[in-house]
Parts: structure tokens; sequence; C-alpha cells
């Protein structure tokens, strides 16, 4: 059976009975959807409706109610409001006749979706897109109309207390280090089941960053899973490999004119990054549903610490909507939602819009993301990148590198904001603190 309809009459009785105690009490689990019967759904609404106006629900107010507007005989008159009241002895148990009701609305929603997936597996759509759009809506069908309930002070506090004693042990880190003490000690760290913005001018060092904080993590034995939607994992590779060695890109991509030693060089980095835990998926297209997906599946065989994405507007939307902002903007909710659902940071790397480069003043802003004010709404850091020489070239010698780099904490809910100094060697795909200090070993 799809539903209950004693479940639904008790609920309803309960609240006839109980009054606004009642109806409070059942609105946090479910709403007016998920009664079965359309009476019911009715009835339902109108003692929300008498709610919000300041009428207290009881047989009397309620018949008057149903009345007034014409639906009485709708759910059945005043015959069918006395048999609601007649059918619980207490309406104590409110909550557990509208848990009930709430179940049986999932199996029908849970139903109805699966019947759909069977059509469009019919009309011949793709079984891996079928698949990913069936994941989501089960995520939907979970979440819509779901209530958390307030939970009381003293369990804040005992998970705010071990969480102060975790940032004291490890000298205010909350989250994943990045590999770069500076920006460590301004932002906690990546903090897991939030999301973080890397935005940036093409060419900028975006990508360069990304992967370096991917390898820290990865090397200091973290599970880590690089979406490169722009790169292939051979040239990220061939990055990585540049940066641990230090031997220019340019002499990687004509190994000929390499001497041996370099050679050499390059077979020891090999083999200090060969055991690293960093995965690279570099699918050229990919939904929020296919990524969740893939995620839950990683994360259930080698579990799962940091999740980068290079870069957030080449992610494809669920939906085709009117607009690059209106996709943009869910998909920045999606991967807020995958962050938190997986308890995993996951680093967003993004463009930034051309009005950057209409300004005298270059300096990256939060308004500056490009198509969605959502980014740094849903993100819970916000960082960009700005080097100087990128727009005043005629200040620097031919080829500067390594480069200046200013790191800008935007936005941090989490501490701190300011500026990281790091130095960008191009030719090496690689950061360092400005200094020239390596976190580890080279």
């Amino acid at each position: 059976m799809y539903f209950d309809d004693k479940a639904e009459q008790a609920t309803l009785g309960s609240c006839l009975i109980g009054g606004t105690p009642s109806l409070d009490e059942a609105r946090e689990i479910i709403s007016a959807d998920d009664f079965y019967r359309e009476n019911h759904q009715t009835l339902f609404k109108i003692l929300i409706d008498m709610e919000q106006k300041k009428i207290k629900p009881d047989l009397v107010t309620v018949k008057n109610e149903l009345d007034s507007c014409g639906k009485l005989e709708e759910i059945g008159g005043l015959t069918y409001l006395m048999h609601l009241t007649g059918v619980v002895p207490t309406p104590a148990n409110v909550a557990h006749y509208a848990e009930i009701t709430r179940k049986k609305s999932l199996a029908r929603q849970k139903r109805k979706q699966c019947l759909m997936t069977i059509d469009r597996l019919n009309e011949g759509t793709d079984p891996e897109e079928v698949i990913s759009q069936a994941i989501a809506e089960d995520s939907e069908i979970l979440t819509t109309g779901q209530k958390p309930p307030a939970r009381p002070l003293k369990e804040f506090l005992v998970d705010v207390y071990d969480e102060l004693e975790e940032r004291r042990t490890n000298k205010g880190l909350i989250g994943l280090k990045t590999g770069y003490s500076d920006l460590d000690r301004m932002t906690g760290g990546l903090r897991r089941g939030e999301v973080s913005i890397l935005a940036a001018r093409p060419k900028m060092g975006k990508t360069t960053l990304g992967l370096n904080i991917a390898l820290n993590a990865s090397m200091a034995g973290h599970s880590v899973y690089f979406v490169s939607l722009e790169m292939s994992g051979q040239q990220l590779t061939e990055k990585l490999i540049s940066a641990k060695s230090g031997i220019k890109g340019d002499l990687l991509q004509n190994p000929a004119a390499m001497p041996d030693s370099g050679f050499q060089t390059v077979a020891k980095a090999c083999d200090k990054i060969h055991e690293a835990k960093l995965f690279i998926d570099d699918m050229a297209i990919i939904k929020p549903s296919d990524l969740l997906v893939k995620l839950r599946r990683f994360k259930a065989l080698y579990g799962l610490d940091l999740v980068v994405i290079d870069y957030l507007q080449l992610i494809q939307a669920e939906t085709r909507r009117g607009s690059k902002y209106e996709e943009v903007t869910e998909t920045s909710r999606m991967l807020k939602l995958i962050a938190k659902e997986l308890n995993a940071p996951l680093l967003a790397l993004s463009q930034l819009s051309r009005s950057v480069e209409e300004r005298k003043d270059k300096t990256p802003q939060p308004s500056d993301l490009r198509d969605s004010g959502a980014l740094e709404q849903d993100a819970a850091l916000v960082m960009f990148l700005y080097r100087d020489d990128y727009y005043n070239t005629d200040n620097y010698p031919p080829g500067n590198d390594p480069s200046e780099t200013d790191c800008l904490v935007s936005l941090n809910r989490f501490g701190g904001t300011g500026a990281v100094k790091l130095m960008f060697h191009k030719a090496i795909s690689l950061f360092t603190l400005r200094e020239g200090r390596r976190e580890r070993e080279q």
C-alpha cells in the first residue's frame, strides 16, 4: 500500500483536538502534499491558513472556516470532521502518525520516479543520463519539505569545544592543509563539508596552484580527487613532474634535449610522487549529479579528503536554463550539497569576468566572479590570484620568472582575510612562499 488512510485521519484528528501545538508538531514532519487524499490535503492547508490568521483550530472554528470558503462539503462535511476527532484518543502521538504519513508519501514519490525512469529507458534515453537524473531526484525527494529540528545548546557546546581543542593542538588549523603555511594560518585550512573558491583571470596560475595543493595534500597521505575539465590527465601529470623535479616544462616537451642527469632527476621526481593518493578525472563534460555518483563510489573505495574542480564554469548544468548565470548558480548550489553530503572540502577553481580588465585597479573583487553571485554566497572561502606582472609587463624584465603573486583571501567565514605572498615559478608549474621556502622536500 502506498498510503495509510488511518494514519492520515489520525494526524488530522490530532490537529483538531490538540490545536496549534499538535499542528506545529505535524508541520515539522509533513506538508499538505504528503497526504494521499485530496480532502485531507485541503483540510491540512486550511489548518495552516488558520494558524497564519491567528485562529486556533478546533472543531467549531475549522467548520466555520471551511464553510466560509465553500470547502466544507469538499472535505466531507461536519460529519467527517467529527469522525476525525473520534479516531484518536489523544493528540500526543501526532508525530508518530505524521511520520507514517510521510513515509507513505516517500513511497509514492519513489514509485512515480521509478515508473518515469522505466519510461525514459523505453524511450531510448542514455542509461547513464537516466541513472544520474534518478540519483539527483532521490536527493530531492529526501530533502524537499524536511525541516531539521533545532538542537539544544549543550550539543553545540560539545562540538565547538572539541573543535577548539583541535585548533589549539594544531595551532589554529582545523581544515586540510594546503601545503602553504602562511595560507593555512590565515584560513585555518580547507574545511570538510564546505566549498572554497580559487578564482583568477586566465593564465594567472589557478590550475597550477590548485594542482600544487592537491599534490601537497595527497603526499601528506590524504585521498584527493582532481576533476579536470580543461586539461588532460597527461598534461597535468607533466606539470606535476615539472614542479617536483624543477625541470622546465619545455624540456619535458622535448626530452631529447635533456641531459642524462636531467632525465635522472625526472625519474627521481616520479618515484617521489608515485605513491601519492591523487586521482585525476579528465572527463571533458560532467554534470553535478554525475560527479556525485563518482565521488560516492570513490569515497567507498579509497576514502575522500579533498575534491578539486578545474574549473567551475565548465561543469555542465543539470538542465538547460535561460542564462549562463542561472546555470552557474544551480551548479554552485549543487556543489555545496555535494561537499556537505560527502563531508569533504571541495576546492572549485573559477574564472573571473572580463570586467577586471576594464578597471584601472585590476585587483580582483567578489563581484568579478564570473556568471554568478551565488558563488560567493555558497562558498565558505573565496580566494583570488593577482600578479602585477600580468598587467604591467613594462615594469618587469622579459620572461619574468618567478613572479610575485598575491593570493587574496577575500571571504573567510571561519577566519581572517588578507593577502598571502606567493612566488609563481611559471616554467616549472610551481608555487612557493615568497621567500622561496618549500613546505616539504621537492
